[in-house]
């Protein structure tokens, strides 16, 4: 029965990877089109503005590799059958954790600026999902307990062979699982507020490309007309 749920398990964190990491390739597509986009718009002098769709979009992406990297962690606990694997798993989960909250926290400096000044209604909700960081952060020890691991035995080693050791030998399965998984219930969420907050964007970008190819055809026409005066001459 055991071998039987492990399976399922296993299974189950496939299918999310394989899905989780086909929105990310498609939207990093789309990140490339847009840069593409962009020097098209810089070459015709057209003044069209698509940053807060790249930061979006790049926000998403940040969060969804995260989010992969630890669901794969977990199906490395699934198949762990020894105790240096869980050492192995969790050191590289709690780095993966400490990382993202880091690197999270440089990304809603930008973000928040454009919700600020265009969507000041969900200001709110993204605040709430902040201070939900906040508590999971309290509540494993963030700048304590994660950071002093961080620092001494999985993105770096301690010059000291005996810190390092018993930072690792303190690190069990439970404790490791129950971060990973309060930590994805929170990148679950704020992945699901950027969606929500790409879908209000997307009138605006559709509006914006059409405006674009406005511009381009206006700018056409105008290259067609100086070319039958030139003919004229």
């Amino acid at each position: 029965m055991i071998e039987k749920e492990k399976i399922e398990g296993i299974n189950t964190i496939n299918n999310l990877i394989e899905n989780d990491h086909f929105q990310l390739e498609t939207m990093f597509s789309l990140l490339n089109s847009l840069k593409r986009g962009n020097e098209l718009i810089a070459f015709e002098n057209i003044n069209t503005d698509f940053s807060k769709t790249e930061t979006s979009i790049k926000y998403y992406c940040f969060l969804t590799s995260s989010l992969l990297d630890l669901t794969t962690t977990l199906k490395g606990f699934l198949i762990t059958k020894t105790k240096w694997e869980i050492i192995y798993y969790s050191k590289y989960s709690f780095l993966i954790i400490y990382e993202t909250i880091k690197t999270h926290h440089k990304y809603q400096k930008d973000f928040r600026k454009i919700l600020n000044k265009y969507y000041p209604n969900l200001i709110d909700e993204f605040n709430e999902l902040n201070y939900s960081l906040k508590q999971f952060k309290n509540k494993f020890k963030y700048d304590t307990k994660i950071a002093f691991l961080r620092n001494n035995a999985s993105g770096h080693w301690n010059n000291d062979f005996s810190v390092y050791y018993e930072q690792i030998s303190n690190l069990t399965l439970v404790d490791s699982v129950k971060a990973i998984t309060e930590f994805l219930d929170f990148l679950k969420s704020l992945i699901y507020f950027i969606y929500k907050f790409a879908e209000e964007t997307e009138e605006i970008t559709v509006q914006n490309t059409n405006n674009v190819n406005t511009e381009l055809l206006e700018k056409m026409k105008e290259l067609s007309e100086l070319v039958k005066k030139e003919k004229n001459y």
